[in-house]
């Protein structure tokens, strides 16, 4: 898994968001949803920006850039 996988899905436990929820509030299919929890796709910019806010934290936090939540 990738630095984004595991903090996507730490933080996904930690906010009690299943991957369908997180989909619906970040405007993708379930799908696209699973790739990117994966780590087999990174999102586009916009969608990363509204992952990053439903799971309080920042982008660069995601992507590995940044180790402040």
């Amino acid at each position: 898994m990738s630095v984004f996988s595991d903090r996507v899905t730490a933080l996904m436990k930690k906010s009690g968001l299943s991957q369908k929820e997180l989909a619906a509030k970040a405007g993708v299919t379930e799908s696209a949803m699973s790739y990117y929890v994966n780590g087999s796709r990174t999102p586009r910019s916009d969608v990363l920006t509204r992952m990053a806010k439903e799971l309080g934290t920042t982008t660069d936090y995601l992507l590995g850039t940044s180790d402040e939540i």
